[in-house]
């Protein structure tokens, strides 16, 4: 049998309400409909319902197809997304960011009830936004959590609408993502449509949209066979579309472009609201959770610098900002230094000499190497009351090693974004403390400035999980114990 689960979600009682995630529901499950190819299908609104509820409702379903051989399992969600680098949250209608696990549901819990039912294929369609996390050195974290999720799974085709650090866009009528995945079959010029035919066709449809970039996961040989692509299929395509015809020619080009430029318009802030934005880090005794386990076994101590002296590997960091960032407002100051570049290894004839004369050979070898543009320093070309936030845990016992949290906020017109590091620092005498650096490393965190309330989203992403990741690391060494991230934050 072939199951499917469809869930879009419109409106929301404490973030932005998405009016296309209804339509793209109601399309999707029409669209399912109409291919004859499914047993029972699953549609959860949340309208109404808590997510308590709906979670209720998906596991019965679930449940009441177990022990039935389940040749695919289809998993679709339109609706807001949100990923905070360990895992990512379906965000249900009742949302409440102080109870997100439970107004939410967890990827890790939807895989795991999916795979239950051991489906030959797994199908997920997910167009939501995502609030990615990145690394410095590897910029696609959100691509390893991923294809890590595939594991479990006999055959499955994941489709995710974003990249880790992109929004997935919508008109009032439909997302673009849901509208291409439905066009791939009304496009498709054969009798039968491939899962990999499908994702051809999206990926086309969003090459010239460097804003949006879908991402697809496979674990499977290409040659399964999607449907029949029937009259009944294509007719029932043609009603969605009734009253107004595609997207690509309703309108002239001149019409299309300035709705473009209208729609990417909105993304945009001006520098007094970014400013106000930034500087409310500095006027806020939010930003730490008081009421954090952490506490118990630290201090804190905060300082707002305007320099960025002293931050730990930071010319790692400058190196990646030179080489990858464009759009942040920020200026990096350079200098021509020159390098010894080592010598090449030793010819045979040389390897023949004595000692004395290998090293004098050695010598003779060292070749100057210029760099012209060597970055040594940082400027933001916004002023702000700070640039870089140290958030000190000093131990209240004389085992405990301490810990420091780095936050450097840049801009551009549309994003923050946030650098952060965690350091621990091991003491070598009373008082005197030594960085550890095995494990450090600068990350990033991008939040779209329009909606985006520093405080609590810093203090949700960053802040919150490396206390979480220093107490179990406190509890490895000291009780011996994996923990896993359900700790309260």
């Amino acid at each position: 049998m072939r199951i499917a689960i469809v869930i879009g979600i419109s409106n929301y009682k404490s973030i932005q309400p998405l009016p296309a995630c209804a339509k793209d529901r109601d399309s999707i499950v029409n669209f399912l409909n109409a291919t004859k190819k499914y047993d029972s299908i699953l549609v959860l609104k949340g309208d109404g319902k808590s997510c308590h509820e709906d979670k209720q409702e998906l596991v019965t379903f679930l449940k009441n197809h177990q022990g039935n051989k389940v040749e695919e399992l289809l998993f679709y969600f339109s609706g807001h997304g949100d990923f905070d680098g360990t895992e990512f949250y379906y965000i249900w209608s009742d949302f409440d960011r102080d109870k997100k696990r439970q107004t939410s549901l967890q990827n890790e819990e939807v895989d795991t009830l999916l795979k239950n039912l051991n489906p030959e294929i797994t199908f997920k369609i997910i167009d939501a936004c995502h609030s990615g996390i990145s690394y410095v050195k590897d910029a696609d974290s959100i691509s390893a959590y991923i294809k890590s999720n595939k594991n479990g799974f006999n055959k499955c085709y994941f489709l995710f609408s974003s990249q880790a650090d992109q929004s997935s866009y919508a008109s009032e009528e439909f997302s673009f993502f849901t509208k291409a995945f439905i066009s791939s079959f009304r496009l498709n010029s054969g009798d039968i449509i491939r899962y990999k035919d499908i994702i051809d066709s999206i990926s086309d449809e969003f090459d010239n949209r460097s804003y949006q970039k879908p991402y697809f996961v496979i674990q499977a040989d290409f040659t399964e066979v999607y449907c029949e692509i029937t009259e009944n299929l294509i007719s029932t395509l043609g009603k969605a579309d009734s009253g107004k015809k595609d997207e690509d020619s309703s309108v002239d080009h001149r019409d299309k472009l300035k709705e473009a430029i209208q729609k990417e318009a909105e993304r945009y802030i001006t520098k007094e609201d970014a400013i106000i934005k930034v500087n409310s880090l500095n006027e806020s005794s939010e930003l730490i959770n008081e009421g954090h386990e952490i506490w118990s076994y630290y201090t804190k101590a905060l300082s707002f610098n305007k320099n960025y002296d002293g931050l730990p590997l930071f010319d790692q960091l400058l190196l990646w900002l030179q080489k990858n960032e464009k759009e942040l407002f920020i200026e990096i100051k350079t200098v021509e230094r020159i390098i010894k570049v080592p010598y090449p290894e030793l010819s045979d004839d040389v390897k023949g000499k004595t000692n004395a004369s290998r090293q004098s050979v050695k010598s003779q070898l060292h070749v100057a190497r210029r760099i012209p543009n060597f970055p040594i320093k940082l400027i933001s070309t916004v002023e702000f009351e700070f640039n870089s936030i140290v958030i000190q845990l000093l131990p209240k016992y004389p085992n405990l090693p301490k810990e420091e949290i780095y936050l450097i906020p840049l801009i551009s017109k549309t994003q923050m974004k946030v650098f952060y590091a965690r350091a621990t620092y091991i003491e070598q005498s009373w008082g005197e403390y030594k960085i550890v650096l095995d494990n450090f490393k600068w990350n990033y965190i991008a939040f779209d400035l329009k909606p985006f309330e520093p405080v609590n989203q810093i203090k949700d992403k960053i802040i919150g999980p490396i206390s979480i990741e220093i107490l179990e690391d406190l509890r490895r060494k000291f009780l011996g114990l994996n923990t896993d991230s359900t700790i309260t934050e």
